[in-house]
Parts: structure tokens; C-alpha cells; sequence
């Protein structure tokens, strides 16, 4: 199968506990959001961690302005992405540079409201069997007005393997994550239509994970979003969940033999 490559090094050791956090940030003309937050997430972080801002050509001035903060804030590692292969490439190679026992999931256009990081910790100190967590969100439009109270209750997220091939409820900007979880999600099948299902499911063939009704971000919808509320033309969204299905069966012998490694 066609897959997004990446080198050996991303086959992380499996060990317990952690030192350090990643952010995994993707931008695309991000401002000018961006800016706020970039500023939401450094301040919950220690100076010890990272946050890595892989940009897929960014053409309005984005890149040039994450330079001079990387200047100034030596946490924010950047790295140019040019692919065409879109967000979830771009996702994915994010990942691929991060170095932190746990890593955050981040858009270049949402606010983390104080205290994110910190909940999610605890959530993984309280379990070492815990594979990955997402939190809820309040939804806010481009000049931050609520849409929606809770997204967790929009769109009836909870786990399940089958309930989130049928729809899924997994979303990429609230979650967070074991570093190991990588070795068994990486690389992605091309055909994958989205990187939050996918890490998601992994997961919940893989171990526990958890999804906290606590809103802990403000995820914001607008023209330039690049996912979408609204649901697709129902011949694609059939077409994904084929790829899907048959991304994970090709999966699961490593997943399966890990467990059992383990």
C-alpha cells in the first residue's frame, strides 16, 4: 500500500513515563490566527518542551512571522513542508519531528484555554495503560463568537471502533497522545482520509483511551478551514470508510504482534 514514509527513528521505544511535551502544529495561511494562538499554547508549556510548527507554503506572511517568534521563543521548532498531499501529510510530518513523551495535536486557527496541558497530564499520570486523550471544545466562529457549546455533544463523540468508522467522532485539534501510539500509527496509508480518525482508531485497537467532557479549547470554523462540519456527498464518504477499513486490516498484524511483543 502507498503510504506516507518516514524514517526508522519514528519507531519510538515503548518505554512508560515522560520528560518532555510536544505540540504538533500545522499552518497553511494561518494568519491571522495564528498569532493567538501560538500565544495559548507556549504559555502552558515548560521550557523544556516544544512546539513544532511544520507550514505547507504558506504565501500571506505566516512563515516570515513564525520565524521572528522562533527567533525570540527557542521552544518553537519550524520546518517547511513543501508536498502537495495536503493536511494530513502535513499533520504526520509534524509528528515525525517531535520528541516529547506526550504530543499535543494542535490547528494553526483554534485558542487552548488555560489549564489544557495540565488536565491532559494528569489524565495520563492517573493511567499508564492510557494511549490517548481528547477533550472537548466550545466551537467559535472567525471573530470568536460560540457556534456551538460543546462539540463533544454536536457531534456525540465517545470511543468505538465501529461507531467511529460509521462516523467519526475523533478530532485531531483536541487530542493528545502517547509518543508510542506513533510506532503503531506510522506510516499512514495514503488513502487515509483524515490523521484524527486514524491515530484514533489505532488506539482503540491498541489499548485504552479516553475521551474527557471537559472544555479545554476553543475550536474555531471558518471559510478557510481546512476540515469541514458539514458532511460530504455521501459516494465519498462511503469511499473513505472502504480505505479506511482496509488501511486498518492492513494494520493490525503489527498492531497484534506488538501486543503480544509487550
Amino acid at each position: 500500500m502507498d503510504s506516507y514514509s518516514f524514517p526508522d527513528e519514528v519507531f519510538f521505544q515503548m518505554g512508560l513515563g515522560y520528560k518532555m511535551i510536544s505540540v504538533a502544529m500545522t499552518t497553511f495561511n494561518g494568519m491571522p490566527y495564528v498569532k493567538q494562538q501560538l500565544e495559548s499554547i507556549l504559555i502552558q508549556l515548560d521550557e523544556s518542551d516544544e512546539l513544532v510548527v511544520s507550514d505547507n507554503g504558506s504565501t500571506d506572511g505566516t512563515w516570515a512571522w513564525l520565524e521572528k517568534q522562533a527567533v525570540l521563543d527557542k521552544r518553537i521548532v519550524l520546518i517547511q513542508f513543501f508536498d502537495e498531499q495536503g493536511v494530513v501529510a502535513n499533520v504526520f510530518n509534524a509528528l515525525k519531528h517531535c520528541h516529547g513523551d506526550l504530543i499535543f495535536l494542535s490547528d494553526q486557527d483554534d485558542v487552548w484555554l488555560p489549564g489544557r496541558v495540565s488536565t491532559v497530564v494528569r489524565q495520563f499520570d492517573a493511567n499508564p495503560d492510557l494511549l490517548i486523550v481528547q477533550t472537548d471544545a466550545v466551537v467559535i466562529d472567525q471573530s470568536g463568537k460560540t457556534i456551538t457549546d460543546s462539540f463533544f455533544d454536536f457531534r456525540h463523540c465517545g470511543p468505538g471502533i465501529l461507531k467511529n468508522i460509521y462516523k467519526n467522532t475523533w478530532q485531531g485539534c483536541c487530542m493528545a497522545m502517547r509518543r508510542q501510539l506513533l510506532a503503531l500509527a506510522l506510516p499512514v496509508p495514503k488513502s487515509v482520509p483524515m490523521h484524527d480518525v486514524w491515530l484514533g482508531l489505532i488506539a482503540e485497537c491498541s489499548g485504552q483511551v479516553a475521551f474527557l467532557p471537559k472544555i479545554l479549547t476553543q475550536y474555531r470554523r471558518h471559510l478557510d478551514n481546512a476540515s469541514a462540519l458539514k458532511h460530504a456527498p455521501w459516494h465519498r464518504v462511503v469511499g473513505w470508510r472502504i480505505a479506511l477499513i482496509t488501511a486498518l486490516l492492513w494494520r493490525l498484524p503489527r498492531i497484534l504482534w506488538r501486543k503480544i511483543a509487550t
